[in-house]
C-alpha cells in the first residue's frame, strides 16, 4: 500500500511534547513512520513535500529531511500535475499546494 505523509507528519515527532495532544500526535506519527521503516507500507515523497520541509526552521528542518529517505518513490511536479491541481481547486474547496496530487 502506498501512502503520502504531509510535512506535518514528518515534523510532529520533533515538536515540544509538553502538551498531551502534541505528545499523542507525535507518538501516532512515530507509529506510522515505523510502519514505513518496517516496509509494511510504502511512502511517497514529492516536490511539494520537499518545499514545505525546506520552510521549516533549522535544526528541525535537518531532522525532518533525514526522514525523507524513507520515501521509496518521488513524485515530481509537472505541468500535467499543475493542470490537474487547478482543476481540483476549481471543482472543490481544496486550494493551493494541497490540491497537487501527491
Amino acid at each position: 500500500m502506498w501512502i503520502y505523509l504531509d510535512a506535518n507528519i514528518f515534523g510532529r515527532p520533533f515538536d515540544d511534547r509538553s502538551q498531551l495532544r502534541i505528545a499523542l500526535e507525535a507518538e501516532a506519527c512515530l507509529l506510522i513512520l515505523e510502519l514505513v521503516k518496517g516496509e509494511k507500507v510504502d511512502c511517497l515523497g514529492s516536490d511539494i513535500l520537499r518545499l514545505e520541509i525546506s520552510r521549516s526552521p533549522i535544526p528541525k528542518r535537518f531532522q525532518i529531511q533525514s526522514l525523507l529517505e524513507l520515501c521509496s518513490r518521488h513524485i515530481s511536479e509537472t505541468n500535467e500535475l499543475k493542470h490537474l491541481a487547478q482543476q481540483i481547486s476549481e471543482e472543490s474547496r481544496i486550494q493551493g499546494r494541497d490540491a497537487l496530487p501527491r
